[in-house]
């Protein structure tokens, strides 16, 4: 999830009904952004 939307993620999850129980909270072992890829199948920079 995108930082910019994992406050409001975790605001609805929280305040959900019923409430969905988070176990814990891990860092992305990838840090690095994620390329896509591009229809003729190209590499993004």
């Amino acid at each position: 999830v995108p930082a910019a939307h994992s406050d409001a993620l975790l605001r609805a999850l929280l305040t959900a009904r019923p409430a969905w129980h988070i176990g814990g909270v891990a860092p992305v072992p990838d840090a690095q952004p994620h390329r896509s890829t591009t229809r003729d199948g190209g590499r993004t920079p």
